[in-house]
C-alpha cells in the first residue's frame, strides 16, 4: 500500500508504470475482499455508502482508489447478496469464465479496428461480441468438457502408476 502511494505521489511519465499503477490498486480490492470476507460486511447500503465516497473523491487523488473500492464492493454484493432475477443468470449456463477468456483479446481487437476510445465505449462495443462467444463457448466446449469430468478422472486414476512403481 506504501508503494503504491508513493508511485501516485510521483505522478511517474512511464505510461507502463502508471498502467501498473492504476489496475494493482482494483487487483489489491479484491485480493483483500477475498482474504477477509468472513469479516466483510455486504449490504446495499455499503455499495451506497461506497459510491458516496467515489463521488464525492472525484476530482481528487482519492478518487480512482475510492471508485474501485465502490466498484469492488458493488461487484461482491450483486454476486452473494441480492436474490431473485438477479440469480437467474447461471440458469441458461455459466458464461463468466468466456467473459473472463474473451473480453480482452475483444477490447483490444475493437480499439484496433475503431481506434482510440473511452472505456466505457470499449466495453459497449465489445460487449455484444464477448457474450456471443462466452455463450458459445459454454455450450459447446465448456458445459459438455464438464459433464466428461467424472469418466476423464475415473480413467487416469485407473491408468496412473504408483510412485512406487515409477524408477528413476
Amino acid at each position: 500500500a506504501l508503494l503504491w502511494i508513493v508511485i501516485a505521489l510521483a505522478e511517474p511519465s512511464s505510461s507502463l508504470i502508471k498502467g501498473l499503477h492504476s489496475l494493482s490498486f482494483p487487483f489489491a480490492v479484491g485480493v483483500a475482499f477475498y482474504v477477509w470476507r468472513g469479516l466483510l460486511p455486504l449490504s446495499l447500503w455499503g455499495v451506497v455508502l461506497t459510491a458516496g465516497l467515489a463521488v464525492l473523491a472525484k476530482g481528487s487523488l482519492l478518487y480512482h482508489p475510492a471508485l474501485s473500492l465502490a466498484i469492488a464492493y458493488a461487484t461482491f454484493w450483486l454476486a452473494y447478496v441480492p436474490g431473485g432475477w438477479i440469480r437467474g443468470y447461471n440458469r441458461l449456463g455459466d458464461y463468466s469464465y468466456g467473459v473472463y477468456i474473451y473480453a480482452f483479446p475483444l477490447q483490444g481487437f475493437v480499439v484496433w479496428l475503431m481506434g482510440p476510445q473511452s472505456p466505457y465505449e470499449n466495453m459497449l462495443y465489445a460487449l455484444v461480441p464477448t457474450l456471443v462467444l462466452s455463450i458459445a463457448s459454454w455450450h459447446l466446449v465448456e458445459s459438455p468438457a464438464l459433464k466428461q469430468k467424472g469418466r476423464v478422472a475415473g480413467w487416469m486414476s485407473r491408468k496412473s502408476v504408483p510412485v512406487s512403481q515409477v524408477s528413476g
